[in-house]
Order: C-alpha cells, then sequence, then structure tokens
C-alpha cells in the first residue's frame, strides 16, 4: 500500500511498450501511453506529472533533462512488467487488481446492476451481480474468464505471503 513516504509510482509508456501498460493498468499502477508523441513531449509530460517513463528506446537517455526512465530489456510485456516490478522494487497489491481501466487508465466505479443490464452480455447479466464502469470511457467490466489467465500471472509477480485474498472485479470482498 503507498505511504506519503512510499506513493505509487505512476509510469508513462511510449509506443515501443505499449502492450506494458495495459499489463500495469491490471496491476492498478496509473499508466499513460502514447502510441506516438515525441520525446520531448514524452518527457515533458513526464516531469509535469512526476511519472517514470517506460520504453524501449535507448536512444532517449542522450537527453539532457530526463525524468526517472527504465529502458526495458524484452520485446515481451509480461517480461517487461516482471523487469519493471523487479528493477524499481514494486510492491504490488492485489486489492488494487483490475481497479483501472485497460484503456484508458481511469479509476473504476462499482456500477448499478440494472444501469448496465442491456451493455453486457445476457448470460453475464444473469450469472454476475458486481459490474464496474469507467467514467471516463464507459467501458463495462465484470469477472470474467480473461481473469482466469491474468490473475495468475499477475500473482507469480507477488511475494508468496501476498497471493492470497485479493479484490477481483466483480469479488464480495
Amino acid at each position: 500500500m503507498p505511504t506519503s513516504r512510499n506513493p505509487q509510482p505512476k509510469f508513462i509508456v511510449d509506443e515501443m511498450a505499449g502492450r506494458l501498460a495495459r499489463w500495469l493498468r491490471l496491476a492498478g499502477f496509473d499508466t499513460v501511453y502514447f502510441s506516438r508523441a515525441s520525446n520531448g513531449h514524452l518527457i515533458g509530460q513526464a516531469l509535469r506529472e512526476g511519472r517514470v517513463i517506460l520504453t524501449r528506446s535507448r536512444s532517449l537517455l542522450s537527453r539532457r533533462v530526463l525524468p526517472p526512465t527504465l529502458v526495458l530489456k524484452s520485446e515481451f510485456p509480461f517480461e517487461q512488467l516482471r523487469q519493471v516490478v523487479r528493477e524499481m522494487s514494486l510492491e504490488l497489491d492485489p486489492g488494487r487488481f483490475f481497479t483501472r481501466c485497460g484503456f484508458c487508465n481511469q479509476i473504476l466505479e462499482a456500477a448499478d446492476p440494472d444501469e448496465v443490464s442491456r451493455e453486457v452480455p445476457p448470460y453475464v447479466f444473469r450469472i454476475l451481480r458486481f459490474f464496474y464502469r469507467c467514467q471516463e470511457c464507459g467501458r463495462i467490466y465484470w469477472a470474467g474468464t480473461h481473469q482466469a489467465s491474468i490473475l495468475p500471472r499477475l500473482r507469480a509477480l507477488l511475494p508468496p505471503e501476498k497471493g492470497e485474498g485479493e479484490k477481483t472485479v466483480g469479488s464480495k470482498q
């Protein structure tokens, strides 16, 4: 859990590591992604917002003014996530998993099932009671089958004692 002395880092990801942005958001990290932005734009925004730049571009390191930057070694998104967690000593919090919109980075809010009934598949609406909506882009989320593949991978990055009892989208916790 972030504290005022050890706040949760915020990230900015360039086009060379776009799929990493989604993994970081799924893990609950504030992550901005730009598919087409100049190095100057990325650096400026990172400095203004206190973000760490995550990139595969080594040329960025030659800039005179540079916010904290991590050059990613792998081209594979989950390996990039593993590197970020390890090299930045991130403390993953299972209670934050699936709390951000995977597309636009906003915090998800609980949605009234009756209000989303026409926006989700009928079968999903019949079997689930908890839904979440992104107030920015309007996407609706629920604890679907995607969690069966994503959650074990995120858990694998946790210290052994933290892998239990996490809150996921749609859970009763």
